[in-house]
Parts: C-alpha cells; structure tokens; sequence
C-alpha cells in the first residue's frame, strides 16, 4: 500500500509541475504584441509592389503580386485590414520578391493603427495642432498644422524632383521613395501628395534619368549650336504601362479609346499626354503622363468609388 501511495503522490507532484511550465509557456506566447509570417518565396516569375513602403501601420495600404507564366499573367492585391475587430492589424509586406503579413495589436480603423491627436488648451481656446519638425545641418524648422488643414505635404503637392514628406492629423507619416521593378529599371517613384479631400494619396512615376533618395534625377537637355545650324534631339516614343484597382477600367489616351486596364500603350510619342480612366460605378480618373524616348513609365489609379445619396421615398397626399 505504501508502494502505491508514493507513486500517486509522485505522479500528482509531476502533474501540477507540468501544468506550471505549460501556463508559463502561454503567457509568454501571449506577451508579444507583434508576429510576422512569411509567405514568400524567391519566385524570379513574379514581382511584388508595396503601396505604404513596407510595414507601416499607421497608413492603409496593399501589396500586389504579379506573377508571369506560360499559361498567362495573374495580379492578385492584398490589402491591410483590421480584425478582432478593431484591436489588431494585418499588414502585408514585400520579403524575397513574395507576400509577407504581420499582426500587430493597436486601435485599428479601416486597415490603419490610429494614435490619438494632442489637444493644447489656454484660459480662453482650445485648439488642435500637429507639428512637423524638418532638421538640417544648420537649422531647424517647426510647421504647425492647423485644425482645418489635416494634411501637410512637405514639397507641395505632386513634385517628382524633391523628396517629400506628407503629415496628417492622425499621426500617419509617408516620405517618397524610388523602388526598382524589372519593368523599370531606371526606378519608380512613390509620389505622395494631399488629394482634393485632404488625404494622402500617390502617383507612381517612371524617372527617365533615374530615382535617387526618393526624387527623380532633373532631366537635361542638350543643344548643339553653331554659327549657322542648330540641332535638337528627334522626337522618339516610349510606352505607357497602365494598371488600376479595379482593372477593366476605360483608358483615354487624349481622347481617344485605348483598351482597358491593364494595359501596355506601345510607341506613344515622348511628349506629355492627357490620361483618362474611366469604369461604371467609380469616379474617373484623370492624370497627366509624360512619354520619355525609348522609356516605360508606369501608371497605377486607384479608382474610387462614387458615393450614393440617400433616396427618400416622397408620399402624395390623399
């Protein structure tokens, strides 16, 4: 009996210490706030485009895969999303040329963590201010942004050849930035700017002389003169890659009907052009795009949706 005794009090003894170690391993599962998962893969057959530069969970954005094969091209777009509801985010990234997510737990509203604003209170007024501070060599500048004004664009708007900052209220952040596609060696510049609405919005532009610490080279001309004879260089043609989210929407090369989206316009003549997209159920979408000789640019439009007005049922009167 004492035999029997003593391996039921081992045995009890070797439970409680097993469910000790496992509840210790649960809470430090618990613990981290972050995790990353990886779903890529080195796929040299497929590119990867991040519209928000990588993990930023501050900015909604999405990740487009394209993938080329024999049996034909696929685009498939992935973008950021909140879940449990409203207490953690998914951002997708680019790693190794694939999709990649990671979880992280903030106050997640529409695919974007969401940090309180600062309130400055005196005797009297209570106002609202975001400042931005820009520090160089020599000195430092302050720009306070007032409460009508909720986005802030550091070089002015849609500037190819100054790197920018844009700054809203809620604390999102976005700086231009060049990436470096198969299809655009010379680089694509992630230009952002404040839309009409006063969000941040952005233009992917092909720099024909390169991009460089998020703005494009300033392109040079050169003129040969002589005493009687003065020579330029020939107009040539370039292409114009045009994608949207939606795709199969309308393109309008200067009026005139090009297909849909997406879509490469081959030997279009290197000056600048006006492009129109339009689709059933979404604003147009209206652009400028200037064709460099023997160049590609690239042209994303994320189509917006057009917003409905409430309908109100009129009864007669009997």
């Amino acid at each position: 009996m004492d035999e029997i005794y003593d391996k039921k009090y081992f045995f009890i003894i070797g439970l409680i210490v097993f469910g000790i170690f496992l509840f210790g391993a649960l809470i430090n599962v618990g613990a981290n706030d972050i995790t990353a998962f990886s779903l890529a893969s080195n796929q040299t057959n497929q590119t990867c485009f991040d519209s928000d530069g990588g993990i930023n969970y501050n900015l909604k954005g999405y990740v487009q895969i394209d993938t080329f094969n024999s049996s034909g091209n696929s685009s498939n777009t992935y973008w950021d999303r909140c879940t449990l509801p409203n207490q953690q985010i998914i951002e997708y990234y680019c790693l190794n040329n694939g999709l990649s997510y990671s979880i992280n737990y903030c106050n997640c509203i529409d695919g974007a963590c969401v940090t309180a604003t600062t309130t400055t209170t005196s005797s009297t007024t209570s106002t609202t201010v975001l400042q931005t501070t820009t520090t160089t060599s020599s000195s430092t500048s302050t720009t306070t942004l007032p409460i009508n004004q909720t986005c802030f664009d550091s070089d002015g708007g849609r500037n190819y050849y100054l790197r920018g900052t844009v700054t809203m209220l809620n604390g999102s952040i976005v700086t231009d930035w060049c990436s470096y596609p198969w299809y655009a060696p010379t680089g694509i510049l992630s230009e952002y700017y404040c839309n009409n609405e006063d969000n941040i919005a952005a233009d992917y532009y092909t720099c024909s002389g390169g991009c460089t610490n998020g703005a494009c080279a300033v392109p040079t001309t050169s003129t040969t003169t002589s005493s009687s004879t003065t020579s330029t260089t020939a107009l040539g043609y370039g292409n114009v890659y045009v994608v949207s989210n939606p795709n199969r929407a309308n393109i309008y090369l200067d009026g005139v009907y090009k297909g849909k989206t997406n879509k490469t316009l081959f030997n279009i003549s290197n000056m600048q052009h006006n492009l129109k997209l339009t689709k059933k159920g979404y604003l147009d979408y209206v652009t400028t795009v200037t064709v460099h000789n023997g160049q590609t640019n690239y042209v994303y439009a994320l189509l917006q949706k057009v917003n409905t007005t409430n309908s109100y049922n009129i009864k007669s009167k009997k």
